[in-house]
């Protein structure tokens, strides 16, 4: 549609348009499977040409949105299988015979601390933006007092919650 140079918005503020939620879980199930199904067909749509760049991130978030989940398991199951080999395995201080030094295990906490600094921006980025967002809109329609309540009740909020 956007190269025949048609638009489409999504039309917020639209009343008496929305999705009820399934009335039991293997419906809910069927629906989500539906859903997987049809993003990961999408998927292909990602590498034809004449695909603008928010609509490839779109593709790329719906198919993200099912293999996020088995990709983060992956990671604990080797992370977990990699602590318990350096757990119940002996360390090797000498490994060649006549060694006078040994070889000590090394640790390296800037790539830890990286490491933990990449995982909490991914985690927390999103909610900081969207706070971000909502301040700068709210300064933008809002005059007095009322803005800095809100501003506050949203500050409280997202450190809270």
């Amino acid at each position: 549609m956007r190269r025949a140079g048609w638009g489409v918005w999504i039309a917020y503020q639209l009343e008496g348009s929305y999705e009820e939620m399934p009335p039991n879980l293997l419906d809910e199930l069927n629906r989500d499977r539906r859903w997987c199904h049809g993003n990961l067909m999408n998927f292909r749509l990602f590498f034809s040409q004449g695909i603008h760049p928010v609509h490839r991130a779109v593709f790329l978030t719906g198919l993200m949105s099912y293999l996020s989940a088995p990709l983060w398991c992956l990671f604990l199951v080797l992370s977990t299988a990699l602590l318990a080999v350096h757990t119940f395995s002996t360390p090797d201080y000498f490994p060649e015979p006549g060694m006078l030094f040994p070889v000590w295990p090394q640790w390296n906490p800037t790539l830890a601390v990286g490491l933990f600094g990449v995982t909490a921006l991914l985690l927390f980025l999103p909610k900081l933006l969207s706070v971000l967002l909502v301040w700068i809109r709210v300064a933008a329609t809002l005059a007095g007092r009322s803005k800095y309540w809100r501003a506050w009740c949203l500050s409280r909020s997202f450190l809270c919650y």
